[in-house]
């Protein structure tokens, strides 16, 4: 049956209230039934992928579709992330003072062609007890898949995941949700920024940066340059300019031409890189040019610093790692680089939650507030003060009673009234 939006806005608002009362035991078993539908339904999902792929539509990446069962079977075995004592604080005695981790709400989701990613939105807000709407593009396989979590969901409260079409899409930048979550290009998610006032977790895209400092190891730096680069292309947190410098980019830089040959990669440098290698010209914007591919733009700097202030102008906020046997300069670049995930002596392409112990996320955040770098359970939730007192009021406390003071006593208490 056809619903309007209005009545899904009224489900999910329902639903988000009732969801923070849901057990644990049934959450986890909620993910446990999706990760073996995902498992046994496999072969169907794929199939239906063909032939969207048939007609132009996303590929589905095999190998990050195991992944995905894999981080949603370790999400099952993560704490639970609600209504866990955050902080406890005696504002006097018997007066005492609860910070509680608590679910954002209802999130809503819009994704471009990443139909992996509501996957892992679903499974985090299941975990996290949070009402979800979602804009899919309309394909075969996002039917398959929103038949597979129908199928296993049923436990769950009811109106908890609402789908919305096109048309609602702009129905969706102006309801009541607490945090929007778009997932595609920078060019997407600034376009949804721009079209709601509802808080948004996002990226400015993916360019990254790899610093190849002069006391690096050769053989390290090909090496972590080559993941960066070639493990896949495609991803947001493959490295997309590299920096090195100049003291020993010669040595480098015709070692790493000829490792990467193979790929092949397509090279563009600054003049002193094309007094080195042979390749074509970077432009100004190569720079700032995330190729979602097999390309890399080269600039050779004259010191850390140089570096540094290159990836903080042009970078996206996203992932950037010097490779040095400096403790001194590492220390430098992971303070100076203004980044949500800095490394030191290792590919960009860790920068994922899953890699990061989290078992899923929903997006990588390029943005400080609320949340930054990959978006798991963590972001999915907020918290709230509970104050228990015994009738107390503000009046004792302002002179009137001079044996009434404030303590502000931390405490390693839990929460009393938990079930």
């Amino acid at each position: 049956m056809l619903i309007s939006f209005n009545d899904k806005i009224e489900l999910l608002a329902h639903a988000s209230l009732v969801l923070p009362g849901v057990k644990t035991d049934l959450k986890k078993n909620t993910l446990n039934l999706l990760a073996q539908a995902l498992e046994s339904r496999q072969e169907q999902i794929m199939k239906a992928n063909e032939e969207d792929v048939q007609e132009k539509k996303g590929r589905i990446d095999k190998n990050k579709y195991l992944e995905i069962i894999k981080g949603i079977k370790e999400l099952v075995e993560l704490g639970e992330p609600t209504g866990q004592t955050l902080k406890t604080v005696e504002l006097d005695e018997g007066f005492e003072l609860y910070c509680m981790s608590c679910p954002i709400g209802i999130i809503g989701a819009v994704l471009d062609e990443n139909l992996l990613a509501l996957l892992e939105i679903i499974a985090l807000c299941i975990k996290s007890s949070n009402a979800l709407m979602v804009h899919l593009p309309e394909s075969k396989t996002a039917e398959k898949i929103m038949e597979l979590i129908g199928s296993v969901c049923g436990d769950l409260p009811d109106g908890w995941l609402q789908i919305i079409k096109k048309k609602e899409l702009k129905k969706m930048f102006d309801a009541p949700l607490d945090l929007m979550i778009p997932i595609g290009s920078r060019q997407f998610v600034d376009d949804i920024r721009q079209s709601t006032k509802i808080p948004i977790i996002g990226h400015k895209g993916g360019v990254c940066h790899i610093y190849v400092d002069q006391d690096a190891n050769v053989e390290m730096a090909v090496s972590i340059c080559y993941d960066a680069k070639c493990q896949n292309p495609l991803a947001k947190n493959a490295m997309e300019t590299l920096l090195v410098h100049t003291d020993i980019a010669s040595a480098f830089l015709n070692k790493l031409k000829e490792t990467m040959d193979v790929a092949p990669v397509k090279f563009v440098g600054d003049d002193n890189t094309l007094k080195i290698l042979s390749i074509e010209h970077a432009r100004e914007k190569d720079w700032e040019t995330s190729y979602h591919g097999l390309a890399l733009s080269i600039k050779i700097v004259t010191s850390i610093d140089e570096a540094i202030d290159h990836i903080n102008r042009f970078g996206s906020s996203h992932t950037d790692a010097i490779v040095t046997s400096s403790d001194r300069k590492a220390r430098k670049f992971l303070e100076k680089v203004d980044s949500a995930n800095v490394f030191w002596n290792c590919s960009t392409r860790f920068s994922d939650g899953f890699r990061y112990g989290m078992g899923a996320e929903v997006t990588t955040s390029s943005y400080k507030i609320h949340a930054r770098g990959p978006v798991g359970l963590e972001g999915l939730v907020t918290y709230k003060w509970k104050l228990l007192g015994k009738g107390n009021i503000l009046a004792d406390y302002s002179g009137k009673d001079p044996k009434k003071k404030f303590n502000h006593k931390s405490m390693s208490k839990d929460f009393p009234l938990k079930e």
